[in-house]
């Protein structure tokens, strides 16, 4: 009876070493081949020192990057995959299923984009709410996002460098190119819906995109009326923010806000322009006051100015521009404010050079006596 049991606990040991010697590493072994022979399947390079965990797989498909990686889980691990964007879009897109998103995306807010069952399948998270809520009015997006409806199987998680898609396992090289090219869809439909947008947004203002090498969110510049203009997503806000050049600034320390926008500690001390109407809306800052005070009481320079300021208390003279943060990203309101942020500076411009001109007559004037 001792005999059996020592017999049993010797075969019993015997498999243990037996999986953790032999059969252990040759289904690691079996699985990096697999991992090679995918990557290289797909043209991608694949990286496989060390544990799964540490194994990638990266390079391109069909001109979008791609890369593969191992995640932990209950079960050991899972590898993922992430298409990226084509160009960063800086934070503007982060979709994930209500219930899988980080802990710390619970504390963002929740953007809704008028779908009630995507909204309510999905935490959506954005840096410019009202860049990607017209982006779900684009109607290829608005169909992608209504077909989620009974759709459980629909899964997609956007994240801020690409889109990401968990995978059950590696699978054969042809079912997981089809996933990448899912994905690839997927980043087209989004960066497609992007890019028409801003088509629509020059054509009503007539200004010109600038190219993708020098913009990620929409961003464009022009002349109109002989002002040059850019309109580009603000580093940090919501909306669109508007800046006009004034050449030749009466003041390059010229300060001019809306009455309730202003404060002490923003504009320095104020210096009223002596017209009551002006100086019950603006606060003006300048160390040449009396230029100033020319300037501003010019009649196309005053209507201009309470004009812009009266519809838009947030925009702002600062030295040679006139600055104007949008609320909204509605191209029909981004381009009626454009035209008030022009108006002010090109009155602002002939202004100056309307002062240039009389003291260069007066100055002919007094050397002809």
């Amino acid at each position: 009876m001792e005999s059996l049991c020592v017999l049993g606990a010797l075969v019993f040991f015997g498999l243990l070493a037996y999986q953790r010697v032999v059969a252990q590493p040759r289904r690691v072994q079996d699985r990096r081949r697999g991992w090679q022979d995918v990557a290289h399947a797909l043209g991608l390079k694949a990286t496989t020192a060390g544990p799964p965990l540490r194994w990638t797989m990266h390079g391109a498909v069909s001109g979008h990057t791609v890369g593969l990686w191992h995640e932990p889980d209950e079960d050991g691990h899972h590898p993922v995959l992430e298409v990226g964007y084509p160009r960063p879009l800086e934070g503007l897109l982060q979709i994930q299923q209500s219930g899988f998103e980080p802990l710390a995306n619970l504390l963002r807010p929740d953007i809704q984009v008028g779908i009630p069952d995507f909204d309510h399948r999905f935490r959506i998270h954005s840096t410019a709410p009202t860049l990607l809520q017209a982006l779900f009015t684009d109607e290829a997006v608005h169909d992608w996002a209504c077909s989620h409806e009974g759709r459980p199987d629909l899964t997609p998680c956007l994240g801020p460098c690409g889109v990401e898609r968990e995978l059950g396992t590696l699978g054969r090289p042809e079912a997981l190119e089809a996933t990448i090219h899912e994905c690839i869809a997927l980043v087209q439909l989004f960066t497609g819906a992007l890019d028409r947008f801003t088509v629509t947004l020059a054509g009503r203002t007539g200004l010109t995109i600038l190219p993708e090498v020098l913009r990620h969110l929409p961003r464009l510049e022009g002349a109109r009326g002989g002002v040059h203009v850019d309109l580009r997503q603000p580093a940090e806000g919501d909306g669109l923010q508007l800046t006009a050049t004034v050449s030749a600034p009466v003041d390059p320390a010229l300060t001019i806000v809306a009455l309730q926008a202003g404060s002490a500690s923003e504009t320095g001390d104020r210096v009223p322009t002596l017209d009551p109407i002006l100086d019950a809306h603006v606060r003006v800052s300048t160390v040449q006051p009396e230029a100033t005070r020319s300037l501003l009481t010019r009649a196309r320079t005053r209507e201009d100015l309470l004009a812009l300021m009266m519809a838009h208390p947030s925009a702002r003279v600062v030295g040679g521009t006139v600055t104007l943060l949008v609320p909204t990203v509605d191209p029909g309101t981004v381009a009626a404010a454009l035209d008030d942020v022009v108006a002010l500076a090109a009155s602002l411009s002939a202004g100056r050079a309307d002062r240039v001109s009389q003291a260069v007559e007066a100055a002919a004037s007094e050397t002809c006596q």
